[in-house]
């Protein structure tokens, strides 16, 4: 009776043993996972901020050349870098939509988008207005204008856009960041994107000596 309790306490013990190592290979399988899976992610974060970045600046860029309107004392200008155009704003409460007519000046410098709006009745205030920052690490940003002859049916896209011009066409943008694809190894590659934008109550850029 005795050696068989003896032998029964070994064979648990032995089943203990190997127990604890069978926790012990999942627990290291688990944590290997866990590991992959939060380094993935803090790529993936990497990767999407800076898209999204330039999917909500493409998003509100569209909405508000759609709404842009007529000002003679704020025409829309643009050069290759910068660009300024009135529009009619508009934000959102629970309860109401409130509009507000504007000036909006996009400018790209030192690896930076910025944004500044100017309420058109105080256009010509001397305070001015913040430039707010839409997006960073921007390599380059080039904005380019649709514009087309009234002799040629071809759309040719100039680097500028003078006051007095009318509303282009449309415009396009070609902007490339800089994105950290291995922060570890301070690896970093460039995201290039081209963006079109129409505008369907925008002209053909002619000017009034060419008609």
């Amino acid at each position: 009776m005795k050696q068989q309790l003896t032998i029964n306490k070994g064979i648990l013990l032995a089943e203990l043993l190997v127990a604890v190592l069978i926790a012990a290979v999942l627990f290291t399988g688990i944590l290997t996972v866990l590991r992959g899976g939060i380094a993935a992610y803090q790529k993936i974060d990497r990767l999407s901020n800076p898209i999204y970045q330039t999917r909500a600046f493409f998003a509100l860029l569209e909405n508000q050349l759609h709404n842009m309107i007529y000002y003679s004392e704020a025409p829309f200008t643009g050069e290759k870098s910068k660009f300024t155009f009135p529009a009619v704003l508009e934000s959102y409460s629970e309860d109401k939509i409130s509009t507000l007519p504007a000036s909006v000046e996009y400018q790209y410098r030192e690896k930076t988008l910025y944004r500044t709006e100017r309420p058109l009745k105080n256009l010509f205030s001397e305070n001015e207005a913040a430039a707010k920052k839409i997006m960073s690490s921007v390599n380059s940003f080039i904005v380019q204008y649709a514009y087309r002859r009234p002799d040629s049916p071809e759309i040719v896209w100039q680097d500028d856009w003078p006051a007095g011009q009318g509303l282009p066409r449309g415009m396009k943008i070609t902007l490339s960041l800089e994105i950290a694809t291995d922060k570890k190894n301070k690896k970093i590659e460039n995201f290039v994107v081209t963006r079109k934008f129409f505008i369907p109550h925008g002209n053909w850029g002619w000017s009034e000596k060419e008609l």
